[in-house]
């Protein structure tokens, strides 16, 4: 069998779809043999495995392509991508390997020669894959010399030039968090890439005329997407490992640590609370801990609560830059090496600063006595952002009791996977800075709305390591309704969005190639409401306008989609510890994104939104029923079920089994809109902060009663509490006065409570009291916030109808008739 025949050109098959895919590998050779003319081939082992691979599946597919007579089309398309699957598999095991245990002692002239010898062949290969592609011959020497030139030049440069990019691994090994077997991570990869280009190769309609062609590729371009970004975060959170607390020594002198609460127009109450808990932080030194209200509203009010609690007061006369000016003002006044920031609503734990300083002495310590070139500085520490009252998702659909917080993905999973890649966001509070990074970046970053974001990319991209911890270390206010949420959501995204255009980061030697991946995902995760927008509206259009926008027959949606569906919503629970689940996602995207995608949208093609408002912290809750939110959903409902109705009668009528999919997303889509519709309309029963589950012991003595009885408070917040009492006394009736000592690990506080009812609760009989009087509030308002407060989310579900019913139930019995 001669060379051309194993290897012919892409366009000499007379198989449109097998000429397709000998594109698709000439291609994927040219470009990984280009991009590693340029990295390196030592440094890029994904590139290689990708060129050797598609090289050796060329032979592969032309012996299976000329096995035709014996297996179908779907069938070689199945064994051809399992054996090139496995290939490799196989060969960037192999890479690893050699890579790994390869010797890299060698002179700089031999070296340089090695260098010059692989560009040389990377760039003949590129040149060869391109001829292959039909390219004409004197263009492909063309690109042969130009790429090796250039990357010879980009390779010398890169040497002159070279950056290395450390991770706060290096400092401290991190203990690897119990995961997914890598075996469940294949397969789930497997199956996502077999259904894509399934999608890519058999049910692309053609000559159904230009909107079907548009609106076919949009939707598989969006599902292309989607796959691309869930394996990326897949790879992410794989890499996650804890980092336990470092040991420091007894006699070790902490630094000094200023602490910043930013703050514009947020109420004095709660300023007060947040510097209560500031004030409470241990430290091995207290003295050592300089807190400041950093006032950009000059309020006096706010000038008299500092002098009252003793801290420290600036302001400035104008509010250039916003947070970040006022940020950047608060530096000018201070000194200490170390900086902590706090939003104006979160209270930290009283071990907030011993969980999180040692970091830095380990950091210090290790660094001590090095060389410049071999310290490794510590940037930032991250802690979750966390929340004592429910989030609209939780209240609005009933899920308080069951489900954490929506944010909780992304701090508790997400963030803490990214110190591998030394990639960590900077949220803008709960942080412990380094004053030594900040100095280098010039401060916090100006001309963002999301300064936050920028200023943690230019410190990792300074050469500082950051660390994300996964445990809650302090609690605030989540928006309290739905204007408050959609506007701080706009402004996170166009923020995020116009900092890839502020700042060089995809084209620069600045960050490494996994650092680029994982500020890629925190970007792409803003344009989802876009697609989420797409995945509602084509199958409304498909039904509509008979749309075949996936041409298939039912035996091949069964064998490459379901098994996707099904691997994507089991995977998703397995790699987040059911904190996040397929449906739940949907839910959370769905609500958001007819508010997000217009923005989004504009921010994306350059049109910046350029002030912003502050999240508004002081608001009740109430209702947030508007008919501008709710009328969106009412119109997408509405037109979602008509199309229902007619992709059913269609397929009744004889229509392609390919409506079959329309029909499963219409109604798919259908459930989703009718959960938001509920979360739109709202729920009757109000209130600012709910309980949050605790176990605190309690003493009780009524009014009327000499005896005290002992029990747990099992839910508190600021205006009520739940009890559980031990013993068969009598109970305390609706409308008995109560005193209540409540008793926890630092605190002691007393509450005068009035009985207003009981319920039966797991079999135990829960007593409510409604708050009156606290004689010392401080004390209580330590063991109220100073408390792990997050609930752990209980996502385990595959299917979005138990939500919707769940949500139903509650809802009617919320709204009762009449």
């Amino acid at each position: 069998m001669s060379f051309t025949v194993l290897f012919p050109a892409a366009a000499a098959l007379q198989d449109a779809r097998v000429s397709a895919v000998f594109a698709i590998l000439y291609s994927v050779i040219a470009l990984s043999a280009a991009i590693m003319c340029f990295t390196g081939i030592r440094q890029n082992r994904t590139m290689l495995t990708l060129l050797l691979a598609s090289a050796a599946a060329i032979p592969l597919l032309r012996l299976i392509h000329l096995a035709g007579a014996v297996l179908t089309g779907l069938g070689q398309y199945v064994l051809f991508f399992t054996l090139f699957f496995v290939l490799g598999l196989l060969l960037h095991s192999l890479i690893v390997h050699l890579v790994s245990t390869g010797t890299t002692h060698s002179d700089a002239s031999s070296r340089s020669w090695r260098h010059l010898a692989a560009s040389a062949g990377l760039s003949a290969v590129c040149s060869w894959a391109l001829w292959k592609l039909s390219l004409r011959a004197d263009l492909c020497a063309g690109v042969f010399l130009v790429l090796l030139i250039a990357s010879r030049m980009t390779r010398m440069y890169l040497v002159r030039h070279r950056i290395l990019h450390h991770t706060y691994a290096e400092i401290q090994k991190p203990v690897p968090a119990r995961s997914v077997r890598r075996s469940v991570m294949i397969l789930s990869a497997y199956v996502s890439l077999l259904y894509l280009f399934w999608r890519i190769l058999f049910t692309l309609p053609s000559g159904r005329g230009l909107l079907t062609s548009v609106c076919a590729v949009l939707l598989l371009s969006c599902e292309a997407m989607d796959i691309a970004d869930s394996l990326l975060n897949n790879r992410i959170i794989s890499q996650r490992g804890s980092y336990p607390l470092p040991d420091t020594d007894p006699d070790a002198v902490w630094p000094d640590v200023d602490v910043f609460i930013a703050t514009y127009n947020e109420s004095r109450q709660l300023l007060y609370k947040t510097v209560r808990g500031c004030l409470n932080m241990a430290c091995p030194d207290p003295k050592r801990v300089h807190i400041y209200l950093c006032d950009d509203g000059q309020r006096p009010e706010i000038r008299d609560l500092a002098e009252k609690l003793h801290v420290g007061y600036l302001t400035r006369a104008d509010r250039t830059g916003a947070k970040a000016g006022n940020l950047n003002n608060a530096l000018k006044h201070t000194t200490s090496p170390l900086v902590v920031t706090f939003d104006a609503d979160m209270i930290p734990r009283r071990d907030f600063l011993t969980q999180t300083i040692p970091y830095f002495l380990h950091a210090w310590k290790r660094n001590a006595g090095l060389p410049e070139k071999e310290q490794i500085p510590l940037g930032f520490v991250q802690t979750p952002q966390a929340f004592y009252n429910e989030d609209l998702f939780q209240h609005h659909l009933y899920r308080e009791w069951v489900t954490g917080n929506e944010q909780d993905y992304f701090f508790r999973e997400i963030q803490p996977a990214k110190t591998a890649s030394n990639s960590v966001i900077y949220a803008g509070s709960n942080t412990v800075i380094s004053r030594e990074a900040l100095e280098t970046v010039g401060g916090f970053f100006t001309r963002a709305i999301t300064e936050d974001f920028a200023t943690g990319l230019l410190i990792e991209g300074s050469g500082y390591v950051s660390l994300a911890l996964p445990t809650p270390l302090a609690f605030g206010l989540s928006p309290e309704d739905l204007p408050s949420l959609i506007q701080q959501r706009i402004r996170w995204g166009r923020g995020v969005i116009n900092v890839l255009y502020q700042i060089n980061i995809f084209f620069t030697n600045r960050f490494s190639v996994a650092q680029k991946i994982s500020y890629g995902t925190a970007i792409f995760f803003w344009v989802r409401s876009c697609i989420r927008m797409v995945y509602l509206i084509i199958p409304i259009l498909a039904a509509f306008f008979h749309i075949p926008f996936v041409d298939s027959t039912i035996g091949p949606m069964l064998c490459f989609w379901v098994p996707y569906l099904l691997m994507q919503y089991v995977f998703e629970l397995a790699m987040t510890d059911s904190r996040r689940s397929t449906p739940w996602t949907n839910i959370y995207e769905t609500i958001l994104c007819p508010f997000l995608a217009g923005p989004i949208l504009q921010e994306l093609l350059g049109i910046s939104l350029k002030t912003f408002k502050v999240t508004d912290k002081n608001r009740d809750r109430g209702t947030h029923f508007a008919w501008r939110y709710v009328l969106p959903f009412l119109v997408l409902t509405i037109l979602d079920a008509a199309a229902l109705l007619t992709g059913i009668l269609n397929l009744v009528q004889g229509g392609r089994s390919g409506g079959i999919v329309t029909v499963f997303w219409l109604a798919y889509n259908l459930v989703l809109l009718c959960i938001c519709l509920l979360f739109m309309i709202g729920r009757r029963t109000e209130t600012l902060v709910g309980l949050r589950k605790s176990v605190i012991s309690c003493d009780l003595l009524a009014a009327d009663s000499r005896q005290m009885q002992t029990g747990v408070a099992v839910g508190l917040s600021e205006q009520e509490l739940d009890i559980v009492l031990h013993g068969t006394a009598e109970l305390p009736k609706p409308g008995d006065s109560c005193e209540i000592r409540l008793d926890a690990d630092h605190w002691t506080a007393v509450v005068q409570a009035v009985c207003t009812g009981s319920k039966m609760q797991k079999g135990l009989q829960v007593m409510r009291f409604a708050i009156e009087h606290v004689p010392d509030a401080d004390q209580f308002l330590s063991i109220l916030y100073d408390r792990d407060l997050a609930y752990e989310s209980r996502h385990r579900q595959l299917f979005l109808s138990p939500a919707l019913f769940h949500t139903l139930k509650h809802w009617h019995q919320d709204h009762p008739a009449g």
